[in-house]
């Protein structure tokens, strides 16, 4: 009796068990309980119904894998017995076949991959009675089961996932590379078999088996991460973390204070996977605690392990493509989650997509989605976003919506004030929301509760103070009582009350601290305020109005350094020179309106607290005109400044100004001054050169003029063409009074260029280059100072600690994407690499579509570049080297044949092969054998081919390389014209081209139509005396002049 071995027993379950984790059990007791005879039947069965369909298949490729299989079974038969292994050598076969046949092209890959699974199999009904009881033999029959059974996993797994179909031929690209692997190792261990040598061979098939298992698997991760890395890149979500958001947010909230609404039961609902509130629209007043309770909602569902994607909308954010930016947030999400979406997504969308448009994104999300099984979004705050794209966000999150259980889960929850747009979507009675309102009565109690925890978490953290003002606590518990009276539910109003606390010094004042506040924001909001501007030394540099002003009305967040640069600038434009930079604790005043974020931007609590100071009710509040003269002097000042730094002989120096932080502001000012002017200007502001802005300007165009003057000798700046355009001259007619005219038109011309030039280097050289302007080099030059600071441990001159403050200032955005319309532009990337990775995305590249090659990821930036590459290295067909001169244009009109030749219809020929037109002498000896003719030559068209060395073979070439074979290389080379190393160095031969004979169009003429050669020359590239086709005197009605 036939003893199985343990080694090959150990292969057959870990293989078995391995697919036995993806398979449902429903389908294990289909595969357990199908026979081989089944699967033929099947097979059948499919083959008519696709005939009835008019989409026959030949179903005939599968019976060698078949017959195969079942010479397999009996020989593996001693080492399945008493288990269900043996069944899964064919079963799945049968349940890919039934569930493919409705997707033909996924169909017909499968019965091609059989096919070639049959081909690698090896001739057991040979050797199975010989060598049955050899364990090695047996070793080798567990590792074929374990690749078999390797292929089934896997198609499995593609045609149970959900929507299997989109995502089919992408998922197959990616495991071709694997699939190649699976069948050398099935050859290998055939070869093994077939070839007797078990004693040898053998031993080393398990090593080898996993040793490659291991490789492949890691090539697929690499290649994986690759792609999931380019993908991240395209949907540039580098400048918004929602992971960054929801962490800032739950560290507001207590714990459990929001477990009232996850237990709510419309909320359980929505969690469900029933049909039941597909919808949900959370809404409140203004700092009523909606992004707390959405953060808490979204850290509940993921303990779940349901797969939850969520985006925090935010007045911060660019002003246009909001709705973009949300749809790249959530794919983000999901395939940072789900990572064999990556793949997908790079062989799909980047290489039709350049950039994620809105389209291309909704579609997108929409398919994985699909591909899910159940999910929810979450969205909060969408009425800070500007009504239309309020409108048309809802319109697609509602179409995403889905309850079949059969096809996917999708369900959404919106958070946001009770608007009227928004309303008026929500309650369509076609597809009405469920409703959760904060302010109801019935939710009153869930809220006191809540507030109540996050006064009692935000007091604990301050308990020195409250020891020391109320001793016996009575203060401290009136203080409670008064937040929950008049809190009306707003967290917002709670925690800007409790900011108050850490400017109290007398019980008195902290008793009256929250008795003489109001209870509505909009009134609190005005009497911080008024405190705020009371304070002692509080109007030093502006004071609290003029930094909030800046705040709003940057056009991007500033870092705490930027502000604190800004502020040395005299307010409002009233002076020339910078002031000294005031220390940071001077915007602690605004602590109740502004929050630190955690890269040292400063931005306002709550949008709420936008809409008061933009609606200017208060006499402290500056108006939007003011404030943009004040920007705008801002940044004309810090530009007159920066451009110091281009003097000649001041390296050092201006390092160390630069290393000291003295030039914080000049990215900023660089990207918006014209901005600024352009606003103030339009919005009524005096223009004049009496006016401040005018003089600051004025001042800027002069320095400029006065540096500019050291580059006329030396750099041209020149622009390749006038600035112009209507567009600018509408925008800058304001201006056009002043010198500074043609500087700003020139500003907006080169940024203007950049954004239509295509390049595959950065667009910061073309800028530089073609800038009439200094400010290219002056940003481009900046930025390698910070780059080389960044990179230094210490540099002379400027003190270790200001170093290490001016290199953690700049840690996360110190290098700028050089494409000057590109949003990115005005965040940054902490890294050289991550910028780079981001910039590629600039450019439609081009991708080879052989998967293990290194350009299927990196790409080319023409087709032409990819078709030379596919044709160096990956084309399998003969190339004939043919040297430029024989190349023409074959014209499509065929001559008349004269009689008793024969007639030849013109087929697409190879570069550089004629054909002779009317009669011809005898043919002459072939130049290669037939064999090696080019696919689709005709035979009669070879046999037509003149005698011509450079129509040889390349190592037949008397002299050429030495005999030696040419590179791919060097016969592209020769293509183009080039003089190779090792060519050829003597005289030309019979036959051959002369180097300095011009090469034309029709034969003796160039494409300017001038004689080249006489009449009765012989043609290009033959040995042979000319024999003209055509008699003097008759005309041929394609070549008039006789002329081929």
């Amino acid at each position: 009796m036939t003893v199985p071995s343990t080694q090959a027993r150990l292969t057959l379950v870990g293989a078995f068990d391995r697919f036995a984790a993806t398979v449902t059990p429903a389908d294990q007791r289909l595969f357990s309980d199908t026979k081989l005879k089944d699967v033929r039947d099947a097979a059948i069965q499919i083959e008519r119904q696709l005939r009835a369909r008019r989409t026959q298949r030949n179903m005939a490729r599968l019976d060698p894998f078949l017959r195969g299989v079942e010479h397999y079974s009996k020989v593996v038969e001693v080492l399945c017995n008493g288990t269900p292994y043996l069944s899964w050598v064919w079963a799945p076969v049968k349940l890919m076949l039934m569930v493919t046949v409705d997707s033909i092209g996924a169909f017909e890959t499968l019965i091609n991959a059989y096919g070639k699974i049959a081909d690698m199999m090896p001739r057991l009904d040979r050797l199975a009675n010989a060598l049955v009881d050899d364990l090695n033999f047996q070793n080798v029959l567990a590792l074929l089961y374990s690749d078999i059974i390797e292929f089934h996993r896997r198609a499995y797994k593609f045609v149970r996932r959900k929507s299997w179909a989109i995502f089919f031929s992408s998922m197959w690209s990616g495991f071709e590379s694997r699939f190649d692997s699976i069948l050398e190792r099935m050859a290998y261990h055939s070869e093994l078999i077939n070839n007797e040598a078990i004693a040898a061979d053998i031993s080393s098939a398990v090593r080898h088996h996993q040793e490659e298992k291991e490789k492949w698997a890691q090539q697929e991760r690499d290649a994986l991460a690759a792609k999931l890395r380019t993908v991240l890149s395209w949907l540039q979500t580098s400048d918004y973390l929602p992971a960054d958001t929801l962490r800032h947010h739950l560290q507001d909230c207590s714990p459990d204070s929001c477990n009232w609404f996850v237990q709510h039961d419309k909320t359980q609902l929505w969690l469900s996977d029933s049909s039941k509130n597909p919808l949900v629209w959370l809404h409140g007043k203004p700092g009523a605690g909606k992004s707390i309770i959405c953060a808490s909602l979204v850290q509940h569902v993921e303990a779940t392990n349901v797969d939850v994607f969520y985006y925090f909308c935010t007045f911060t954010a660019h002003s246009s493509g909001q709705t973009s930016r949300l749809l790249q947030s959530l794919v983000s999400q999901i395939t940072q989650k789900h990572h064999h979406f990556a793949a997908y997504i790079h062989d799909v969308y980047l290489k039709a997509h350049p950039l994620p448009t809105k389209v291309a994104l909704l579609k997108l999300l929409s398919e994985l989605i699909q591909g899910l099984d159940s999910v929810r979004l979450i969205v909060d705050g969408i009425d800070e976003w500007d009504a239309r794209d309020q409108k048309d966000l809802l319109k697609d999150l509602s179409q995403m919506v889905s309850t079949d259980r059969s096809s996917h889960i999708c369900k959404i929850l919106i958070a946001s004030r009770d608007t009227l747009d928004i309303s008026r979507i929500l309650r369509k009675k076609d597809r009405a929301a469920a409703i959760i309102a904060l302010g109801d009565s019935t939710e009153s109690l869930a809220i006191s509760d809540s507030i109540t925890r996050f006064v009692d978490k935000r007091m604990s953290d301050i308990p020195d103070l409250l020891s020391d003002l109320d001793p016996d606590a009575s203060i401290t518990s009136h203080i409670k009582r008064s937040l929950l009276e008049k809190s009306q539910g707003m967290f917002l109003w709670v925690r800007v009350v409790l900011d108050l606390l850490d400017t109290v010094y007398s019980p008195e004042e902290l008793s009256a601290v929250v008795d003489d506040l109001p209870s509505d924001l909009e009134t609190l909001y005005g009497r911080i305020l008024d405190r705020l501007c009371n304070v002692p030394g509080a109007h030093s540099h502006g004071g609290v109005p003029r930094i909030i002003s800046l705040i709003c009305f940057a056009q991007r967040p500033l870092h705490k350094q930027e502000l604190l640069h800004a502020l040395s600038v005299p307010a409002w434009g009233e002076g020339n020179d910078m002031q000294s930079v005031p220390i940071s604790s001077i915007l602690d005043h605004c602590k109740p309106f502004v929050e630190e974020l955690p890269d040292s931007s400063l931005i306002l609590v709550h949008f709420s607290v936008k809409e008061f100071f933009l609606a200017g009710r208060s006499p402290h509040i500056v108006p939007a005109i003011r404030a943009e003269l004040d920007l705008a002097s801002v940044c004309a000042v810090m530009l007159t400044h920066g451009l110091r730094l281009l003097r000649p002989g001041e390296d050092s120096a201006d390092l160390v100004a630069i290393g000291s932080g003295a030039y914080r502001l000049l990215p900023y000012a660089l990207s918006f001054w014209i901005h600024h002017c352009i606003l103030f200007a339009a919005g009524g502001g005096q223009c004049a050169v009496d006016h401040p802005l005018p003089r600051h300007l004025t001042r800027l165009y002069y320095q400029h003029e006065q540096i500019s003057g050291g580059f006329k000798d030396g750099e041209s700046n020149a622009s390749p063409t006038e600035p112009q355009g209507k567009q600018q001259d509408d925008q800058l007619k304001h201006f056009a009074n002043l010198p500074i005219y043609a500087l700003m038109k020139a500003v907006l011309h080169i940024k203007r260029l950049v954004s239509q030039h295509e390049c595959e280097d950065d667009a910061e050289s073309f800028a530089v280059k073609n800038d009439q302007t200094l400010f290219s080099k002056l940003g481009a030059d900046f930025e390698k100072a910070v780059v080389y600071l960044l990179s230094k441990d210490e540099v002379a001159g400027i003190p270790q600690a200001k170093l290490r403050a001016f290199q953690k200032s700049y840690a996360s955005a110190a290098f700028r994407c050089r494409f000057l319309s590109c949003t990115e532009a005005l965040v940054g990337f902490a890294s050289q690499q991550l910028r780079d990775q981001h910039e590629k995305m600039h450019f439609q590249r081009v991708y080879c579509k052989v998967a293990s090659c290194q350009y299927n990821r990196v790409g080319f930036v023409t087709k032409n570049a990819l078709r030379l590459h596919t044709r160096t290295y990956h084309s399998k067909a003969i190339q004939i080297p043919i040297p430029p001169a024989l190349r023409r244009t074959s014209p499509t009109t065929v001559p008349k044949q004269s009689s008793g030749q024969q007639q030849l219809q013109r087929a697409p020929t190879p570069e550089g092969a004629t054909q002779r037109q009317g009669g011809s002498p005898p043919p002459p000896r072939l130049n290669f054998d037939p064999s090696l003719a080019p696919p689709g030559m005709p035979p009669q068209f070879y046999q037509r081919i003149p005698q011509n060395p450079m129509m040889r073979p390349p190592s037949s070439h008397p002299g050429a390389n030495f005999g030696q074979q040419l590179t791919p290389q060097q016969i592209e080379a020769m293509r183009n014209g080039a003089q190779m190393p090792n060519g050829w160095r003597g005289p030309p031969q019979p036959g051959m081209m002369s180097v300095n004979r011009p090469a034309g169009g029709p034969r003796g003429q160039n494409p300017h139509g001038q004689q080249l050669m006489g009449k009765n020359e012989p043609p290009f590239g033959t040995d042979e005396p000319w024999v003209p086709s055509n008699p003097a005197g008759r005309k041929n009605k394609a070549f008039p002049n006789g002329n081929f």
